[in-house]
């Protein structure tokens, strides 16, 4: 098994949606990367928004011609809407070992870990503990 490939219930994401994985981390980790760029709109590419309008008024519908893209597309054009929003509040998690990335929704924007539940507490848990071994 290769452990940079996580499963979800047993199933191995799609090699579809590892690719868009992959093309959205570049983009994150390198702003303003043409390659990453060109990555991303690589997947960009395989779907389209389709402008609608029905009894409840207007909306926007996603359309794929191969709906195995439907996933990665997804992914790639959320983060397109979170650039629009405040890309300087996608972030990386502040503890050493791990490697998420975040969109910080906290009202004053200075979260710093990915999950307090998990590395946030594992950082805090740390702190005690040296603080705690010292005295």
């Amino acid at each position: 098994m290769n452990h940079n490939t996580p499963t979800f219930g047993g199933e191995t994401p799609s090699p579809l949606l590892l690719r868009a994985r992959a093309a959205l981390l570049r983009a994150v980790e390198g702003p303003g990367d043409p390659a990453a760029a060109a990555d991303l709109d690589a997947i960009l590419e395989h779907g389209r928004i389709r402008a609608t309008l029905s009894a409840e008024g207007p909306g926007e519908r996603a359309e794929f011609a191969d709906p195995a893209w439907g996933p990665a597309w997804t992914a790639a054009r959320d983060y397109l809407d979170l650039l629009r929003t405040a890309p300087d509040r996608i972030r990386a998690c502040a503890h050493d070992a791990c490697i998420l990335h975040f969109f910080d929704t906290s009202r004053n924007g200075t979260r710093r870990w990915c999950s307090m539940a998990g590395c946030g507490n594992r950082a805090k848990a740390s702190r005690h503990y040296a603080r705690t071994r010292e005295s």
